[in-house]
Protein backbone atom coordinates (compact mmCIF):
# COMPACT_ATOMS: atom_id res chain seq x y z
CA UNK A 1 0.00 0.00 0.00
CA UNK A 2 1.08 3.25 -1.03
CA UNK A 3 2.76 5.59 2.11
CA UNK A 4 0.80 9.29 2.72
CA UNK A 5 3.63 11.53 1.48
CA UNK A 6 2.99 14.01 3.85
CA UNK A 7 2.82 12.01 7.10
CA UNK A 8 6.08 10.14 6.05
CA UNK A 9 9.78 10.69 7.56
CA UNK A 10 11.09 14.20 6.93
CA UNK A 11 14.31 12.45 5.24
CA UNK A 12 11.55 10.48 2.79
CA UNK A 13 9.92 13.22 1.88
CA UNK A 14 13.21 15.18 0.93
CA UNK A 15 14.08 12.16 -1.39
CA UNK A 16 10.58 12.07 -3.05
CA UNK A 17 11.01 16.09 -3.49
CA UNK A 18 14.17 15.85 -4.64
CA UNK A 19 13.85 12.91 -7.39
CA UNK A 20 10.36 14.69 -8.55
CA UNK A 21 12.09 17.98 -9.00
CA UNK A 22 15.00 16.66 -10.72
CA UNK A 23 12.49 14.67 -13.14
CA UNK A 24 10.38 17.64 -13.38
CA UNK A 25 13.32 19.95 -13.90
CA UNK A 26 11.84 22.44 -11.64
CA UNK A 27 13.34 23.19 -7.58
CA UNK A 28 12.49 20.56 -4.90
CA UNK A 29 11.14 23.07 -2.77
CA UNK A 30 8.59 23.75 -4.98
CA UNK A 31 7.22 20.08 -5.29
CA UNK A 32 6.60 20.41 -2.39
CA UNK A 33 5.39 23.42 -2.01
CA UNK A 34 2.43 22.21 -4.69
CA UNK A 35 1.59 19.20 -2.10
CA UNK A 36 0.99 21.55 0.61
CA UNK A 37 -1.17 23.60 -2.34
CA UNK A 38 -3.20 20.61 -2.82
CA UNK A 39 -3.13 19.89 0.51
CA UNK A 40 -5.03 23.08 1.66
CA UNK A 41 -7.55 23.30 -1.09
CA UNK A 42 -8.74 19.71 -0.33
CA UNK A 43 -9.24 21.60 3.10
CA UNK A 44 -10.75 24.54 2.13
CA UNK A 45 -13.23 22.56 -0.03
CA UNK A 46 -14.30 19.88 1.97
CA UNK A 47 -15.40 22.33 4.66
CA UNK A 48 -19.16 21.88 4.91
CA UNK A 49 -19.82 25.56 6.59
CA UNK A 50 -17.48 27.16 3.70
CA UNK A 51 -19.57 29.70 1.80
CA UNK A 52 -19.96 28.88 -2.07
CA UNK A 53 -16.31 29.95 -4.07
CA UNK A 54 -14.61 29.45 -6.90
CA UNK A 55 -10.70 28.66 -7.56
CA UNK A 56 -9.35 30.94 -10.03
CA UNK A 57 -6.01 32.85 -11.29
CA UNK A 58 -2.96 31.49 -12.43
CA UNK A 59 -2.92 28.34 -10.09
CA UNK A 60 -6.40 27.42 -11.72
CA UNK A 61 -4.67 27.65 -15.22
CA UNK A 62 -1.58 25.15 -14.30
CA UNK A 63 -3.22 22.33 -12.33
CA UNK A 64 -7.51 22.71 -13.43
CA UNK A 65 -6.75 22.86 -17.24
CA UNK A 66 -2.73 22.61 -17.87
CA UNK A 67 -3.13 26.02 -19.39
CA UNK A 68 0.25 27.59 -18.44
CA UNK A 69 3.67 25.74 -17.95
CA UNK A 70 5.01 27.74 -14.68
CA UNK A 71 4.40 26.62 -11.52
CA UNK A 72 1.76 29.32 -9.78
CA UNK A 73 2.60 29.90 -5.82
CA UNK A 74 -0.78 31.74 -4.78
CA UNK A 75 -4.71 30.31 -4.36
CA UNK A 76 -7.04 32.58 -5.31
CA UNK A 77 -10.41 31.86 -4.33
CA UNK A 78 -13.86 34.37 -4.37
CA UNK A 79 -16.32 34.02 -2.34
CA UNK A 80 -19.98 34.12 -4.65
CA UNK A 81 -22.11 36.77 -2.92
CA UNK A 82 -25.93 36.68 -4.26
CA UNK A 83 -25.42 40.82 -4.69
CA UNK A 84 -22.84 40.54 -7.20
CA UNK A 85 -25.70 38.28 -9.74
CA UNK A 86 -28.35 41.31 -9.56
CA UNK A 87 -27.68 44.90 -10.85
CA UNK A 88 -25.43 46.89 -9.04
CA UNK A 89 -26.31 50.05 -7.35
CA UNK A 90 -26.38 53.28 -9.82
CA UNK A 91 -23.59 55.44 -7.30
CA UNK A 92 -20.52 55.25 -7.22
CA UNK A 93 -21.28 55.98 -2.80
CA UNK A 94 -23.78 53.45 -2.83
CA UNK A 95 -21.00 50.60 -4.74
CA UNK A 96 -18.72 51.92 -2.52
CA UNK A 97 -20.70 50.79 0.55
CA UNK A 98 -21.46 47.80 -1.11
CA UNK A 99 -18.07 47.01 -1.76
CA UNK A 100 -17.17 47.98 2.19
CA UNK A 101 -20.12 45.24 2.77
CA UNK A 102 -18.58 42.64 1.19
CA UNK A 103 -15.01 43.14 2.28
CA UNK A 104 -16.32 42.90 5.62
CA UNK A 105 -18.09 38.93 5.27
CA UNK A 106 -15.32 38.04 3.94
CA UNK A 107 -12.90 38.93 6.66
CA UNK A 108 -15.45 37.71 9.17
CA UNK A 109 -15.57 34.69 7.49
CA UNK A 110 -11.68 33.94 7.16
CA UNK A 111 -11.14 35.03 10.62
CA UNK A 112 -13.89 32.94 12.27
CA UNK A 113 -14.65 29.56 10.04
CA UNK A 114 -11.35 29.30 7.58
CA UNK A 115 -8.32 30.21 9.82
CA UNK A 116 -9.85 28.43 12.63
CA UNK A 117 -10.58 25.35 10.03
CA UNK A 118 -6.82 25.45 8.38
CA UNK A 119 -5.20 26.07 11.60
CA UNK A 120 -6.94 23.25 13.48
CA UNK A 121 -6.24 20.87 10.90
CA UNK A 122 -2.47 21.72 10.60
CA UNK A 123 -2.24 21.00 14.21
CA UNK A 124 -4.76 17.96 14.34
CA UNK A 125 -2.20 16.16 11.27
CA UNK A 126 1.01 17.57 12.05
CA UNK A 127 1.09 19.47 15.57
CA UNK A 128 3.57 21.67 13.55
CA UNK A 129 3.04 24.76 11.66
CA UNK A 130 0.92 28.11 11.57
CA UNK A 131 -1.79 29.56 9.49
CA UNK A 132 -2.17 33.47 9.99
CA UNK A 133 -4.33 36.20 8.51
CA UNK A 134 -3.06 39.02 6.48
CA UNK A 135 -5.10 42.18 5.92
CA UNK A 136 -8.21 40.79 6.71
CA UNK A 137 -8.71 38.73 3.37
CA UNK A 138 -5.41 36.80 2.54
CA UNK A 139 -4.36 33.45 4.90
CA UNK A 140 -0.67 32.62 5.04
CA UNK A 141 -0.33 29.08 5.73
CA UNK A 142 3.07 28.74 6.90
CA UNK A 143 3.51 24.48 6.88
CA UNK A 144 5.82 22.31 8.41
CA UNK A 145 8.55 21.87 5.20
CA UNK A 146 11.75 19.58 5.15
CA UNK A 147 13.65 21.41 3.43
CA UNK A 148 15.03 25.24 5.27
CA UNK A 149 13.20 28.23 4.40
CA UNK A 150 16.26 30.49 2.87
CA UNK A 151 13.51 33.26 1.53
CA UNK A 152 13.68 33.81 -2.64
CA UNK A 153 11.67 34.82 -5.04
CA UNK A 154 9.22 31.73 -4.42
CA UNK A 155 7.74 32.40 -1.21
CA UNK A 156 8.18 29.46 1.44
CA UNK A 157 4.23 29.41 2.37
CA UNK A 158 0.94 28.97 1.07
CA UNK A 159 -0.86 32.20 0.30
CA UNK A 160 -4.49 32.38 0.17
CA UNK A 161 -6.13 35.75 -1.14
CA UNK A 162 -9.98 35.70 -0.96
CA UNK A 163 -12.06 38.02 -2.35
CA UNK A 164 -15.86 38.86 -2.35
CA UNK A 165 -16.01 41.11 -5.06
CA UNK A 166 -15.97 38.99 -8.15
CA UNK A 167 -18.18 36.64 -9.54
CA UNK A 168 -18.13 32.62 -9.70
CA UNK A 169 -20.48 32.49 -12.32
CA UNK A 170 -19.44 30.20 -14.70
CA UNK A 171 -17.29 27.58 -12.84
CA UNK A 172 -16.71 23.72 -13.00
CA UNK A 173 -15.78 21.13 -10.92
CA UNK A 174 -12.49 19.79 -10.89
CA UNK A 175 -10.54 16.72 -9.59
CA UNK A 176 -7.20 18.24 -8.70
CA UNK A 177 -3.94 16.59 -7.42
CA UNK A 178 -0.33 17.30 -7.50
CA UNK A 179 2.72 17.18 -9.66
CA UNK A 180 4.30 14.40 -7.79
CA UNK A 181 1.07 12.16 -8.53
CA UNK A 182 2.13 12.37 -12.34
CA UNK A 183 5.59 10.01 -11.63
CA UNK A 184 6.16 6.73 -10.67
CA UNK A 185 6.60 7.26 -6.99
CA UNK A 186 4.68 5.00 -4.61
CA UNK A 187 3.12 7.59 -2.10
CA UNK A 188 -0.26 8.70 -1.59
CA UNK A 189 -0.43 12.44 -1.87
CA UNK A 190 -3.42 14.82 -1.49
CA UNK A 191 -6.25 15.15 -4.20
CA UNK A 192 -9.07 17.54 -3.93
CA UNK A 193 -12.29 18.27 -5.34
CA UNK A 194 -13.10 21.87 -6.34
CA UNK A 195 -15.13 24.31 -8.04
CA UNK A 196 -13.17 26.07 -10.56
CA UNK A 197 -13.54 29.65 -11.96
CA UNK A 198 -14.05 29.61 -16.12
CA UNK A 199 -10.70 29.91 -17.56
CA UNK A 200 -12.45 32.41 -20.24
CA UNK A 201 -13.30 34.26 -17.31
CA UNK A 202 -9.82 34.41 -15.62
CA UNK A 203 -9.27 35.49 -19.72
CA UNK A 204 -10.36 38.40 -19.50
CA UNK A 205 -9.66 39.64 -15.80
CA UNK A 206 -6.51 38.99 -16.66
CA UNK A 207 -7.07 40.96 -19.95
CA UNK A 208 -8.88 43.93 -18.24
CA UNK A 209 -5.87 44.20 -15.09
CA UNK A 210 -3.66 44.59 -18.29
CA UNK A 211 -5.36 47.39 -19.61
CA UNK A 212 -5.98 48.78 -16.30
CA UNK A 213 -2.09 48.39 -15.88
CA UNK A 214 -1.39 50.61 -18.78
CA UNK A 215 -3.42 53.35 -18.29
CA UNK A 216 -1.81 54.22 -15.77
CA UNK A 217 1.83 56.74 -16.45
CA UNK A 218 3.21 54.72 -13.98
CA UNK A 219 3.68 51.85 -11.46
CA UNK A 220 4.47 51.84 -7.88
CA UNK A 221 5.20 48.00 -8.02
CA UNK A 222 7.86 48.33 -10.98
CA UNK A 223 6.24 45.03 -12.15
CA UNK A 224 7.43 42.83 -9.28
CA UNK A 225 5.31 40.09 -9.62
CA UNK A 226 3.70 41.10 -12.08
CA UNK A 227 4.77 39.58 -15.41
CA UNK A 228 2.95 36.27 -14.71
CA UNK A 229 -0.30 38.10 -16.29
CA UNK A 230 1.30 39.24 -19.36
CA UNK A 231 2.77 35.41 -19.76
CA UNK A 232 -0.59 33.52 -18.84
CA UNK A 233 -2.30 35.68 -21.46
CA UNK A 234 0.37 34.68 -24.13
CA UNK A 235 -0.63 31.22 -23.38
CA UNK A 236 -3.60 31.42 -23.10
CA UNK A 237 -3.59 33.46 -26.57
CA UNK A 238 -2.91 30.27 -28.32
CA UNK A 239 -4.64 28.05 -26.26
CA UNK A 240 -8.63 26.91 -27.63
CA UNK A 241 -9.27 28.82 -23.56
CA UNK A 242 -8.73 32.49 -25.32
CA UNK A 243 -10.66 31.23 -28.38
CA UNK A 244 -13.74 30.47 -26.97
CA UNK A 245 -13.02 33.59 -24.88
CA UNK A 246 -12.63 35.57 -27.34
CA UNK A 247 -16.49 34.60 -28.97
CA UNK A 248 -18.14 35.94 -25.96
CA UNK A 249 -18.64 39.96 -25.62
CA UNK A 250 -21.39 38.98 -23.14
CA UNK A 251 -18.64 37.72 -20.48
CA UNK A 252 -16.05 40.38 -20.67
CA UNK A 253 -19.26 42.56 -20.87
CA UNK A 254 -19.69 41.35 -17.18
CA UNK A 255 -15.94 41.28 -16.04
CA UNK A 256 -16.23 44.76 -17.01
CA UNK A 257 -19.61 45.68 -15.15
CA UNK A 258 -17.74 44.36 -11.87
CA UNK A 259 -14.00 45.85 -12.44
CA UNK A 260 -15.91 49.44 -13.01
CA UNK A 261 -18.03 49.31 -9.81
CA UNK A 262 -15.43 47.80 -7.49
CA UNK A 263 -11.77 48.74 -9.01
CA UNK A 264 -13.00 52.03 -10.69
CA UNK A 265 -10.20 53.92 -11.69
CA UNK A 266 -10.30 56.94 -13.83
CA UNK A 267 -7.41 55.88 -16.03
CA UNK A 268 -8.34 52.00 -16.18
CA UNK A 269 -11.51 52.72 -18.70
CA UNK A 270 -12.51 48.94 -18.61
CA UNK A 271 -15.44 49.69 -21.10
CA UNK A 272 -12.52 50.54 -23.92
CA UNK A 273 -12.07 46.45 -23.90
CA UNK A 274 -15.44 46.67 -25.36
CA UNK A 275 -15.26 48.55 -27.97
CA UNK A 276 -11.79 47.75 -29.54
CA UNK A 277 -9.90 49.98 -27.49
CA UNK A 278 -7.79 47.70 -25.42
CA UNK A 279 -4.18 47.93 -24.54
CA UNK A 280 -2.47 44.95 -23.30
CA UNK A 281 1.55 46.38 -24.25
CA UNK A 282 2.99 49.06 -21.24
CA UNK A 283 5.11 51.98 -21.97
CA UNK A 284 8.88 50.86 -21.95
CA UNK A 285 9.59 52.27 -18.85
CA UNK A 286 6.67 49.92 -16.83
CA UNK A 287 8.42 46.69 -19.90
CA UNK A 288 11.70 47.33 -18.42
CA UNK A 289 10.18 46.13 -14.99
CA UNK A 290 8.32 43.13 -16.30
CA UNK A 291 11.34 42.12 -17.94
CA UNK A 292 13.05 41.79 -14.84
CA UNK A 293 10.62 40.12 -13.09
CA UNK A 294 10.25 37.69 -15.56
CA UNK A 295 13.86 36.85 -15.65
CA UNK A 296 13.42 36.77 -11.60
CA UNK A 297 10.70 34.16 -12.67
CA UNK A 298 13.25 32.25 -14.66
CA UNK A 299 15.62 32.25 -12.42
CA UNK A 300 13.63 30.75 -9.77
CA UNK A 301 12.98 27.46 -11.67
CA UNK A 302 9.64 28.56 -11.93
CA UNK A 303 8.96 27.06 -15.42
CA UNK A 304 8.79 23.04 -15.99
CA UNK A 305 9.32 23.67 -19.93
CA UNK A 306 11.34 26.56 -21.71
CA UNK A 307 9.70 29.48 -21.43
CA UNK A 308 9.32 31.51 -24.30
CA UNK A 309 11.30 35.18 -24.29
CA UNK A 310 9.92 38.11 -22.79
CA UNK A 311 10.09 39.38 -26.70
CA UNK A 312 8.43 36.78 -27.70
CA UNK A 313 5.73 37.62 -25.31
CA UNK A 314 5.30 41.05 -25.81
CA UNK A 315 4.98 40.24 -29.67
CA UNK A 316 2.22 37.79 -29.40
CA UNK A 317 0.55 40.34 -27.08
CA UNK A 318 0.67 42.54 -29.75
CA UNK A 319 -1.20 40.05 -31.75
CA UNK A 320 -3.34 39.64 -28.71
CA UNK A 321 -4.62 42.81 -28.56
CA UNK A 322 -5.20 43.37 -32.31
CA UNK A 323 -7.17 39.81 -32.46
CA UNK A 324 -9.32 41.49 -29.33
CA UNK A 325 -9.90 44.78 -30.50
CA UNK A 326 -10.96 43.39 -34.04
CA UNK A 327 -13.22 40.76 -32.55
CA UNK A 328 -14.94 43.30 -30.34
CA UNK A 329 -15.57 46.04 -32.99
CA UNK A 330 -17.19 43.01 -35.08
CA UNK A 331 -20.53 43.07 -32.25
Amino acid sequence: MADQLLHASQDDRRDVYIAAGGSLGIPAAIVEKDVWICWTLDVLFSNPDALPMAFKGGTSLSKAFSAIKRFSEDIDLTIGFEELARELPASRKQRNLLGDRLRGRVADHVEHVVQPLVARALNDEFSEGQVTILDGETLIVDYPSCFEKRGGYVFESVKVEFGGRNSIEPHEQHRLTTYVANLDFDVEVPVCVVDVLSPARTFWEKVTLAHAECGLSEWRHDGDRFARHWYDLAMLADHDIGERALKDRALLADVVRIKNAFWYRGSAQYEQCLVGECRLVPQNSMRDGLRRDYEAMIDAGMFSVSPPSFDEIIGRLYALEEEINRSMSAF
